[in-house]
């Protein structure tokens, strides 16, 4: 897939035109090779019948979310709330390592095991 997607870069490159292509596509090419074949495995579970949780959705955006896309996912889990969840100064790939993030998360797994106790 990495060689793949080199060989396009440097055939655009050979004709002199920029491949039309997101910011994140600025990625070395073997980490867009994992992207995507990460993003082929989630929309192969997502067409296989998942169990929904019965758990409280948390939610963190990053700062640069649309406001609206944060209606629209608060609308879909029934959550007005979560329009107004915590906004981060990360990126995408990046807020998973966030310390703000990881102490909030650990905070709650902590609540979560207090009331199971």
């Amino acid at each position: 897939m990495a060689a793949l997607i080199a060989q396009a870069r440097a055939k655009a490159q050979a004709r002199g035109e920029a491949l039309e292509m997101p910011a994140h596509a600025n990625l070395p090419d073997d980490e867009l090779a994992r992207i995507f074949l990460v993003s082929q495995q989630l929309k192969a579970i997502e067409t296989e019948a998942l169990v929904p949780l019965r758990c409280r959705a948390e939610c963190w955006w990053i700062a640069r979310r649309p406001a609206a896309d944060r209606a629209a996912l608060a609308l879909q889990l029934g959550r007005p709330d979560l329009a107004s969840a915590a906004a981060l100064d990360e990126d995408h790939h990046a807020i998973l390592r966030s310390p703000v993030l990881l102490t909030q998360l650990a905070e709650r797994l902590g609540e979560a095991e207090a009331l199971a106790a």
